[in-house]
């Protein structure tokens, strides 16, 4: 992933699939749930703006135990979106839980929560925690999209599978599938971004950033 040279975006700090934290410690140990990382991960202030990544809707929220926190899901459908395939956001570690109501329509840029360290307090980091975002993406099997909308009938884990968060960022794919057998050239992503004027840049871009990005003179 590389932003453009007049944004000043903040960087990934734990990959998608990095078996290590942004401290370089094995996700083995202080009780994580996996030996790699589901998710990527941005060091960030509390209180940070976070932005839809995708105009979509409120799916749910809700308030997890160690390792999650406060967290937001959002639902992204091809209609709302632009994109052919619809997917979940999982925004996790909120400063405080989100009380938008489900079904509620979101655009793209648009603030959905702000950042925290909920979820990370008195484990692996500590009393002091570590305020950050972690993103989890996760696609919706083609036969499951039409029952979305009905939490009764619709399962996170069982109907929908994670994928690298980054696949959003690459144009023109059909299905994320597509990024693994990309040549080298069409893997080196130009993230496009919210700037500090509220522009989404390039204007015309589907997704953004989850952070608003500075501009750099």
């Amino acid at each position: 992933m590389r932003f453009p040279d007049n944004a000043g975006c903040a960087p990934i700090a734990s990959p998608y699939g990095s078996p290590t934290r942004y401290d370089g410690s094995s996700r083995r140990t202080g009780g994580g749930p996996g030996s790699t990382h589901g998710g990527i991960d941005l060091t960030l202030a509390e209180g940070t703006p976070l932005l839809a990544v995708a105009a979509g809707t409120v799916f749910g929220h809700g308030t997890g135990g160690m390792m999650e926190g406060h967290y937001l899901w959002l639902l992204h459908l091809p209609q709302r979106s632009g994109l052919p395939f619809a997917f979940l956001t999982k925004y996790q570690h909120l400063a405080v839980r989100p009380t938008l109501p489900h079904g509620q329509e979101g655009s793209l840029g648009q603030e959905v929560a702000r950042s925290g360290l909920t979820g990370t307090v008195g484990g692996h980091y500590g009393a002091a925690g570590y305020p950050h975002l972690h993103m989890t993406v996760r696609t919706i099997l083609s036969d499951k999209v039409a029952s979305t909308t009905s939490l009764e009938s619709f399962s996170i884990v069982r109907d929908t599978i994670q994928v690298d968060p980054l696949v959003l960022y690459v144009p023109s794919l059909r299905v994320p599938e597509e990024a693994e057998d990309l040549p080298p050239e069409r893997k080196k992503v130009v993230a496009s971004y919210v700037d500090s004027k509220g522009s989404v840049q390039p204007p015309l871009a589907r997704t953004v950033w989850p952070v608003a990005c500075d501009l750099v003179r």
